[in-house]
């Protein structure tokens, strides 16, 4: 039981500190807007026959989109560590060792991670 408790004190502590990385914001300096001529963007979306209608984002759709995909990549990773943890652990109690272990944590990683990426979209979806 001792180790177990000193196993979610690991776990919680390297959550705090990896949230405590993402905290911090670096200054970056915003990139020149690429300005496209009417040839280029008939080159890139190969609409021969309709107008070409693209318009760049303004710097206000800029900042209300900026950070949005961020709760998938932390759903994502969380889910799939819990998974990972979780399928190794199951593979150990089986006697699993070397890379049969890592394949199974690997694969509960996965599974995990597309699980949670999955539930954040199915969740945010008008039903």
């Amino acid at each position: 039981m001792k180790t177990w408790k000193q196993a979610a004190l690991a776990l919680a502590a390297a959550g705090l500190l990896s949230a405590q990385a993402q905290a911090t914001e670096a200054q970056v300096s915003p990139l020149p807007v690429a300005a496209f001529s009417q040839a280029d963007m008939h080159a890139m979306f190969e609409q021969v026959d309709k107008p070409v209608e693209v318009l760049a984002l303004s710097s206000v759709e800029m900042k209300e989109t900026e950070g949005a995909f961020l709760p998938w990549v932390i759903r994502g990773g969380v889910m799939g560590t819990i998974g990972g943890i979780g399928n190794g652990l199951n593979a150990w109690n089986n006697g699993a060792r070397g890379w049969q272990l890592a394949r199974a944590g690997a694969i509960g990683f996965g599974v995990g991670a597309v699980g949670g990426v999955a539930s954040k979209w199915l969740g945010n979806r008008k039903w």
